[in-house]
């Protein structure tokens, strides 16, 4: 048994409990207060079961919670194609383009670096960034669009500085 698994009966015992805790309680109006509060933890918890149990955002219509999960799935992982016999070519990064990096991502601030970095290296939405970070959607779109013109000014500077062909090889386009 996994740990969803433990917890999904954890959820349901503690349901079971509120409910029997509920009946307990007589009519009086004193008793009222405390319904209302275990009524409404008990719908949280049936939500988060129905949720723990379909693996989907309960009461959802046409599955909006999942727009475009597949797309970006298929982007990040090319076991989507078993049919194609494609090995993308790994390079590595010589010491030079490892340090310009680093100091192309120090240039970032912690938030910044944060949402580019899920968003870019994990594939990660917006939603489910803003979601981790407990701060607004617009908050990390902001911040990876400020993240993508300091990236995209810093690349430049280095092309300018370095071979024709720019020192990461990008001719002043960010890759990720």
């Amino acid at each position: 048994m996994n740990w969803a698994d433990k917890m999904l009966l954890e959820y349901k015992e503690g349901r079971r409990e509120l409910n029997k805790r509920v009946r307990q309680l007589g009519h009086l109006d004193e008793d009222a207060e405390e319904k209302k509060q275990l009524n409404s933890m008990i719908n949280e918890m049936a939500f988060v079961i129905e949720w723990l149990e379909t693996g989907r955002q309960p009461h959802t219509m046409r599955g909006i919670d999942k727009g475009g999960a597949y797309h970006r799935r298929v982007l990040l992982d090319m076991e989507m194609f078993p049919c194609l016999d494609i090995e993308p070519e790994e390079k590595p990064l010589t010491d030079e383009q490892k340090q310009i990096i680093v100091d192309v991502l120090s240039l970032l601030s912690v938030r910044e670096r944060q949402c580019f970095v899920l968003s870019g290296a994990h594939g990660r939405t917006q939603e489910e960034i803003a979601e981790e970070l407990g701060i607004s959607r617009n908050t990390v779109k902001q911040s990876i669009a400020r993240a993508r013109k300091k990236i995209d000014n810093k690349i430049k500077v280095y092309d300018t500085q370095m071979t024709p062909k720019g020192a990461l090889g990008c001719k002043g386009k960010l890759l990720i």
